[in-house]
């Protein structure tokens, strides 16, 4: 189709699209030309695309590179052969290891605030696949863009990424609420016999309650407290009886920001993720006293994940401040937490120097 820029070139359009601002929807092409090129939707921007669509042992292509700090464990970071439109993996091993997989533009920081950046990433994530709990557990996942790699996410001097990440530990607990059972809208539960932490951020599922339950109150002395985010009805959706079993499930996706002034961390979107659904994640900095992120799913389309103030990146600026793109995934050296994602396409885009 004609590019709507009028300059005479031709462009696929892609289904998946981000908001520049709340009520605007931009195309956002996942082909323009070669892949390369001034974006037509938004005048005077510039594009890269990675399809990463090569034969399993290949060499990423630059400027992307990877890290991984296994010494005994056998992690993956490679290409899928013959996956349609081409797709790299990135698996944590089910053993006892510490992990950490990052994939990256090797310190390269090529990407300036200052030229109101877009980064989206297409991918699924398929979580602890041998423990088969669909659970995150004892892992972290962040996806956008930052600064020189480091270890430690939040060591990260500057970044503006959607993150993942198991925040309780808990395991075992059942409902504690004899003769019961706990009515329709109950907010707070009296839990037993498990271990293990459940703080404010996790989600949990209650057995026979097919509701996810956001965590508002850390468990503290057998009680924690839960909103099911309805607003009829915050509390529970169906009675509880007791003895049923509670499980933690830690899907949410996180906002986090840092310009090494202000640093905001986790964040809570009230947003979930699906297991084994590709969804395609964008920060938008073209803004930087606020913050944008967005997720598109094809079941769901497209949702902000902006919640509460604005969420600044007002100091990161000039040229020391540049960031690159940045996907980290690791766990902690826990046994059968072999969480894996596949990415399927990377899109950079910013302004004309």
């Amino acid at each position: 189709m004609p590019s709507p820029s009028g300059d005479g070139r031709t462009y696929k359009a892609d289904a998946h699209c981000f908001h520049t601002t709340e009520s605007q929807v931009v195309p956002f092409m996942r082909i323009l030309l070669d892949g390369n090129g001034i974006y037509p939707g938004l005048p005077g921007y510039h594009i890269r695309t990675e399809h990463f669509d090569y034969k399993a042992g290949a060499t990423l292509p630059l400027p992307f590179a990877k890290k991984d700090t296994s010494s005994a464990g056998a992690p993956v970071t490679d290409f899928v052969t013959d996956a349609s439109a081409g797709h790299y993996n990135m698996a944590l091993a089910a053993d006892t290891e510490a992990e950490i997989l990052t994939l990256y533009h090797n310190d390269n920081l090529s990407v300036d605030p200052d030229l109101q950046p877009i980064i989206a990433v297409r991918l699924k994530i398929n979580p602890d696949v041998t423990g088969a709990t669909g659970q995150f557990n004892s892992g972290t996942l962040v996806v956008g863009l930052g600064s020189a790699q480091n270890d430690t996410p939040d060591s990260v001097a500057r970044n503006a990424w959607i993150r993942i990440n198991n925040l309780g530990t808990g395991t075992g607990y059942l409902v504690n609420n004899d003769p019961g059972p706990y009515a329709v809208g109950a907010t707070a539960i009296t839990v037993d016999t498990g271990s293990g932490t459940i703080v404010a951020g996790d989600r949990v599922v209650f057995e026979d309650d097919t509701t996810v339950y956001r965590v508002t109150g850390t468990l503290a002395a057998n009680v924690f407290s839960i909103t099911s985010d309805i607003a009829t009805n915050p509390g529970l959706q169906a009675t509880l009886a007791n003895n049923k079993t509670v499980t933690v499930v830690p899907r949410a996706l996180y906002l986090e920001v840092d310009d090494a002034t202000t640093d905001t961390d986790d964040r809570d979107s009230l947003v979930n993720w699906a297991n084994d659904t590709w969804m395609t994640l964008v920060v938008d900095m073209t803004d930087l006293a606020s913050v944008k992120f967005y997720v598109y799913t094809a079941a769901n389309g497209w949702k902000s994940l902006n919640r509460g103030a604005a969420i600044s990146a007002a100091a990161m600026t000039g040229s020391a401040e540049n960031v690159q793109p940045y996907i980290q995934l690791q766990k902690a050296s826990s046994a059968n937490n072999d969480h894996s994602i596949l990415i399927d396409k990377i899109w950079v885009a910013q302004k004309e120097a």
